[in-house]
């Protein structure tokens, strides 16, 4: 007998059953390799005999694998007693095969992280507004009404009362510093001295700077006129 069948040989010389024994140890072997090579479980695998050794009928020489919609062929290396991969099929399900797609890989399940709460951050509240009044120093007391003159106009025009109060925009701004504002005013002007009676500060920069920039503001005058009070409003854009 030809060297290469040697554990042929050496199993007929010990009993005719060796060779039952030969073939399960290299039916466990290849079922262990093809569940590497096919990524399937070995009882999720069905082995088809391809044929056997010339020379000795008792031993499978090659088998086909089919398993978890893959195939593969695998031929006995007698020398090595081991199992060669000779070809394999891909992914491809065989319709029909024995233990086509039988099995699959378990699928990565999906890990769901709780969502934290985004804190929003902290708002930081608008200082509030105050009002301030500040009044004019009074007029002193006359005995009698004075005379007005009978061409006054009804009220000034708004040529009068900007030139009475745009003149003063330095002093209100030094009230405020640098600090960009928005600043409402309401001026009542007395009509017979065109003096101011009282002004009327709102701002969110504080009583303080209201209370200067209404000082400053009683430093307005306009030309006379026949009403007995004018209430103007008028904004700062500072």
């Amino acid at each position: 007998m030809h060297s290469r069948w040697l554990p042929v040989a050496a199993c007929a010389v010990l009993s005719a059953g060796c060779y039952a024994q030969m073939n399960t140890r290299l039916q466990t072997d290849l079922r262990r390799r093809a569940a590497f090579d096919l990524g399937c479980p070995p009882d999720g695998m069905e082995m088809v005999v391809l044929s056997r050794i010339p020379t000795n009928r008792e031993i499978v020489s090659s088998y086909g694998i089919y398993g978890c919609g893959r195939q593969a062929t695998y031929v006995l290396d007698v020398n090595s007693a081991t199992w060669v991969l000779n070809s394999r099929t891909g992914d491809a399900t065989m319709a029909g095969q024995p233990g086509a797609a039988s099995w699959q890989p378990a699928a990565a399940q999906p890990v769901t992280v709780p969502a934290q709460p985004v804190t929003a951050p902290a708002a930081v509240a608008a200082p509030p507004e105050v009002t301030v009044v500040v009044y004019g120093p009074p007029e002193p007391a006359a005995t009698e009404p004075p005379a007005l003159a009978p061409d006054l106009p009804d009220s000034p025009s708004r040529a009068d009362v900007q030139g009475a109060l745009e003149p003063l925009r330095e002093a209100v701004r030094a009230c405020v510093g640098e600090v960009a504002a928005t600043v409402r005013t309401d001026v009542e002007f007395r009509g017979p001295t065109g003096r101011v009676n009282k002004v009327t500060v709102t701002t969110t920069l504080g009583a303080d700077a209201a209370a200067c920039l209404g000082q400053a503001l009683l430093g307005a005058v306009v030309p006379p006129f026949a009403q007995p009070t004018l209430l103007v409003r008028y904004p700062w854009n500072l």
